[in-house]
């Protein structure tokens, strides 16, 4: 009888570890870096993300290729759904300086982020920009 309470009690004890290691993972921040540059529009690449909030952060500047540039660009956040994708929102920021941008409550899943700017012979740059779920 002793062995047998002893062999459920490590069995209980085993499951717990793995469980609460499994909680442990999931609520583990999601986070990217990745270069970027782009002339007009681009999407990046979907990825899985675990978390709640979504930040993306970085330095951005222009390789300037001409006359009456535009200054702003967009970053827009999209959820891949099983079928196509749905906009959860989207901000405009000036092509060149530091951005630090959070979607709040947006929750784990699949996403990408979507880039747009003005087709004015002018490129959006960034050497390192950071994706990451909180």
């Amino acid at each position: 009888m002793k062995k047998i309470a002893s062999r459920i009690f490590t069995m209980v004890a085993v499951l717990a570890l793995a469980i609460s290691c499994f909680s442990i993972t999931a609520m583990a921040a999601t986070t990217y870096t990745d270069s970027l540059i782009f002339h007009g529009d681009h999407k990046g690449v979907t990825r899985e993300y675990t978390g709640t909030d979504m930040h993306w952060s970085g330095r951005t500047y222009t390789q300037y290729q001409g006359a009456n540039m535009e200054t702003t660009f967009y970053v827009r956040l999209y959820r891949q759904n099983l079928i196509g994708s749905s906009l959860i929102g989207g901000v405009s920021c000036p092509r060149v300086g530091y951005h630090d941008l959070v979607w709040t409550n947006v929750g784990s899943g699949k996403y990408y982020f979507y880039y747009v700017k003005a087709h004015d012979n002018a490129n959006v740059v960034s050497n390192a920009i950071t994706m990451r779920m909180t």
